[in-house]
């Protein structure tokens, strides 16, 4: 049964716990940037910002970081799927 009293995570909350996940599970890189594709799209696209600039923070921490390269294409292709 769902708590019905449990909020709705932020946008910027989604995005941070894709990144953790995908850097746990690199497999789940391309499924979650459909998640995060999808959220660009809801709500007349007012999303898609708050998706970018998070993704933004992530990629920038990413390129100073010893960070495998199929997670960073995996987020800069969802980064880019944001905006068609």
């Amino acid at each position: 049964m769902l708590d019905e009293s449990a909020e709705t995570p932020s946008i910027q909350q989604l995005v941070d716990g894709s990144v953790a996940t995908v850097a746990q599970m690199p497999a789940a890189a391309f499924p979650l940037a459909d998640m995060l594709v999808s959220l660009c799209g809801q709500e007349a696209g007012k999303n898609k910002q708050q998706v970018f600039g998070g993704l933004v923070q992530h990629i920038k921490r990413l390129a100073a970081a010893q960070v495998s390269r199929f997670h960073k294409f995996a987020f800069l292709t969802a980064l880019l799927l944001c905006f068609p």
